[in-house]
C-alpha cells in the first residue's frame, strides 16, 4: 500500500503519480530504490524495475 502526500516542494527521494484533482503533485517515498544518487546508473535501473520499462 503507498501513503500518498501532497507535494509542494523537492527534497527528499520521492516518486510522483498523476491523478486528475492534483495532476503530478501527488507523490511517495519508494521503498525499492535503495541506492545513492551518487550512482545514477543504478538508480535508473531500480526506477526501471518498478516501472517495468
Amino acid at each position: 500500500m503507498l501513503n500518498y502526500v501532497h507535494c509542494d516542494q523537492v527534497g527528499d527521494k520521492h516518486k510522483h503519480r498523476w491523478s486528475e484533482p492534483y495532476s503530478d503533485k501527488e507523490l511517495y517515498v519508494p521503498t525499492d530504490v535503495t541506492v545513492l544518487v551518487s550512482d545514477p546508473v543504478a538508480v535508473w535501473d531500480q526506477l526501471r524495475a518498478e516501472d517495468l520499462i
